[in-house]
């Protein structure tokens, strides 16, 4: 259990790195480069599932669907995820680039 709660922070602050890191870049380069070589880049997408996949794992194992309150918190990140990964693969611009 403190495995996987150490993977799921681990994998929050290097998602929050890299967006630190786009903001600073994009102020740098611009929007284009940033969309580009971050936002659209297929890595950006692992990174995210796999924070979205570790974190549901562990609120799973901490059986949170005891608490609807804060179950219901926590979904709404996870369909607000999905709909950011359908809008990124058949939305107007969904080509990944790798």
């Amino acid at each position: 259990m403190k495995r996987l709660k150490l993977f799921a922070f681990g994998a929050a602050v290097c998602v929050i790195a890299v967006l630190m890191v786009a903001t600073i870049v994009e102020k740098l380069y611009g929007t284009e480069f940033v969309t580009r070589y971050f936002y659209g880049c297929g890595w950006f997408v692992v990174l995210w599932g796999s924070l979205a996949t570790v974190s549901s794992a562990y609120l799973l194992r901490r059986k949170l669907w005891r608490r609807p309150s804060a179950f219901l918190f926590h979904a709404a990140f996870a369909v607000i995820l999905c709909g950011a990964f359908v809008t990124r693969v058949w939305g107007e611009q969904g080509t990944l680039h790798l």
